[in-house]
């Protein structure tokens, strides 16, 4: 029994190749708003976000959200935006051309999906090392009426993937 207690530890000892453990935060209704906001504003290099739906209806937490990517882009920041394009649904696809617009007058790059596809994804991932997915779509309803879950994640390897995801995605067209 000793010795099968000490090739227990040995192989335990060389699988610990000190990996960093992610950080992982759960974010729900109203906690996702400032999280949001508080990762773009701390964004030095890259902001790529896929959305399923994004309406700007006034001035509420949606507006302030495409006032934070452009004030990004402003200081330099690489902004990719990846939103749904519909078949079938005209007021989807209104309410993500005018939010594509208002980014594009700003220089941000908005593509939009096929048709075909529906892109009910909804993630952002920020400078290669964090990762915010969820149930959040940037609507007025989303932000500040509904139940909604998220999970925020501070990992490099999982922010790469989610990008080399993103990124077939983004040239899936070209």
């Amino acid at each position: 029994m000793k010795k099968l207690f000490i090739l227990v530890i040995f192989f335990i000892s060389c699988n610990n190749r000190n990996e960093e453990i992610p950080e992982i935060k759960i974010v729900t209704n109203r906690d996702y708003f400032p999280t949001i906001r508080d990762v773009i504003r701390t964004s030095r290099e890259y902001i790529y976000f896929t959305m399923f739906v994004a309406k700007i209806e006034g001035y509420n937490q949606v507006s302030m959200l495409l006032y934070e990517l452009i004030s990004a882009k402003e200081k330099g920041i690489t902004i990719k935006v990846l939103l749904d394009s519909s078949s079938y649904d005209d007021e989807l696809n209104r309410s993500n051309s005018i939010f594509a617009d208002s980014l594009r007058k700003y220089g941000i790059e908005v593509k939009f999906d096929s048709p075909d596809t529906t892109t009910h994804a909804k993630f952002g991932i920020f400078d290669g090392k964090i990762v915010l997915i969820g149930s959040t779509n940037w609507t007025y309803s989303s932000l500040e009426r509904n139940n909604e879950v998220n999970i925020l994640i501070k990992d490099k390897e999982i922010a790469e993937e989610l990008k080399i995801y993103f990124e077939k995605l983004w040239g899936k067209d070209d």
